[in-house]
């Protein structure tokens, strides 16, 4: 089943502080439009640069807007796993529906770290997980012999975000992980 997930973007009063209303009218318009789900802090959403207290705010205030009207993902992702449970526990206590997980960047990782770093969050999280696989921004890619192991693994890992230039890594992770 294809689904439409728009990452949205982060409106800002400031470079710390979040206009939580203007990304709520965003969402709004979004579900009015017939977009299946909302990923607050995907890639447009400036999450590298958005402190963790400011992100709970955003995380809270969009749950009753979103929820029961369309799939509400947050993005967790963030360099220390430690980190990135916490926020997710609290996206999921706050009432998402999944999280959207970008690898570790800035450091390239080997496949051995990345099934870990995955693994540490899907365990210690209580709810559904989509692997983020950014090549472009992490320095390396998810291999789809990772990505089924995980899956295999993880009956929280529904799936993933595969931002490629390539289409053959996709198709490939559908080959490994379908059957």
């Amino acid at each position: 089943m294809i689904k439409y997930i728009a990452p949205t973007l982060t409106a800002l009063h400031n470079a710390r502080e979040i206009d939580i209303e203007s990304c709520l009218k965003l969402y709004s318009y979004l579900i009015e439009n017939g977009i299946d789900g909302i990923a607050v802090f995907g890639t447009s959403g400036e999450f590298p640069h958005i402190a963790p207290e400011e992100k709970k705010k955003l995380i809270k205030a969009a749950a009753p807007l979103i929820k029961n009207r369309a799939e509400y993902v947050v993005g967790t992702g963030t360099m220390n796993a430690d980190e990135t449970i916490e926020l997710s526990c609290f996206a999921f206590d706050s009432g998402a529906d999944a999280v959207i997980v970008v690898s570790p960047y800035y450091y390239g990782m080997t496949d051995d770290s990345i099934f870990e770093y995955y693994s540490k969050v899907a365990g210690e999280v209580k709810g559904n997980v989509y692997l983020y696989n950014f090549p472009d921004r992490t320095s390396y890619s998810i291999k789809p012999k990772t990505v089924l192991e995980l899956a295999r693994a993880h009956k929280n890992i529904i799936g993933i975000k595969d931002t490629i230039p390539d289409m053959g890594h996709t198709v490939d992770i559908i080959k490994a992980v379908r059957p």
